[in-house]
């Protein structure tokens, strides 16, 4: 393979100190039928010997690429693969994850070529302690049936993973990941969708995901659950832009009741400013059909019980509006 129209599928793989656990991740790509393919693996900052391990599985298969950065966190890492792939579509992989199958990649891919679409999506199963979990989510997580979907019907923040991207269509539309230490998937994932504005679902469980990597095993401080607020708050302004209800119902449940619910009421504090901001911020972004089908009161914003728990209710709330969105793509831009 000496151009890169010959790459039919380039796999970016960040990786931080898992030199004893990535080489289930490296063989379920490298055993893929589809041949065509690179693996590009971004070692980020590793202190183990991670890079030892990587350069020796090199050695015995030329369509890995091993490269390094300063440790900079998962997003930077992926990022730095998406500007080194040669491939027409990308994928991502965690180095403790696998593909579920060795045609998982010749199946996306002749699925997005034969629909002329730019995302092509499987479904993803979780594993705990070596075993298969149960299947969940069926529309969301995994599909039931093939079909065309417009990202309008979906309206879904997780599961990047189980999929395959146009790399053309990421690079032409910026769509990148924010760099930060939590959260940072779900918002590349909705720019992509938004980018490409439908996907073709195939029934095929495509990624095995390793539920060593849970929320309730992350050291979590003001940084990470800033960030976390961040990611929130981009997708909140992304759904408004769009007008994406269902997908702002969605958050209204998860914040009030929900995903987070642990995370940040041992880890909001009331000196932590930025956070106060962001979920300020955040709260403006609600849309007032999106808020009355959630049954919140009159008035009342997603938000308002946090701010009023951490900080107590403050007496302004800036207007910070218009120019959210174009402000983060520029601070995330790839320097193509």
């Amino acid at each position: 393979m000496n151009t890169e129209e010959q790459i039919k599928v380039s796999v970016i793989m960040p990786v931080y100190n898992r030199a004893g656990v990535l080489q289930k991740a490296v063989r379920s790509v490298m055993d893929q039928t589809l041949r065509e393919i690179e693996l590009v693996c971004i070692n980020d900052g590793s202190t183990d010997n991670t890079v030892m391990v990587l350069k020796k599985l090199a050695r015995k298969d030329p369509r890995i690429r091993v490269l390094s950065q300063r440790n900079a966190g998962a997003g930077p890492a992926r990022n730095y693969g998406l500007k080194r792939a040669k491939g027409e579509f990308v994928a991502f992989l965690d180095s403790d994850d696998w593909y579920a199958s060795e045609d998982v990649l010749e199946k996306l891919y002749q699925k997005a070529i034969a629909n002329q679409v730019k995302i092509c999506l499987g479904g993803s199963r979780r594993a705990k302690l070596g075993k298969l979990q149960p299947l969940e989510f069926p529309g969301k997580v995994y599909f039931t049936k093939e079909a065309l979907i417009e990202y309008r019907d979906y309206q879904f923040t997780h599961g990047y993973c189980r999929g395959i991207y146009d790399r053309k269509m990421l690079i032409e539309n910026w769509v990148c990941f924010p760099a930060y230490q939590r959260y940072q998937d779900p918002p590349f994932f909705v720019r992509a969708m938004i980018s490409a504005k439908c996907f073709y679902a195939v029934t095929d469980i495509v990624l095995i995901y390793d539920e060593s990597c849970n929320y309730q095993k992350i050291n979590w401080n003001e940084r990470k659950t800033t960030d976390l607020l961040k990611g929130i708050r981009d997708i909140l302004s992304l759904a408004e832009e769009h007008s994406y209800i269902r997908l702002q119902r969605d958050f209204v449940q998860r914040i009030r009741y929900g995903d987070w619910s642990e995370i940040f009421s041992k880890n909001l504090r009331g000196d932590w400013t930025e956070a106060k901001g962001i979920m300020q911020e955040a709260n403006t972004y609600f849309m007032p059909e999106a808020i009355r089908q959630s049954g919140l009161p009159e008035g009342e914003k997603p938000f308002d019980k946090l701010l009023h728990d951490a900080f107590g209710r403050g007496r302004h709330i800036p207007k910070i509006r218009a120019t959210f969105t174009d402000k983060i793509i520029r601070m995330t831009r790839l320097p193509y």
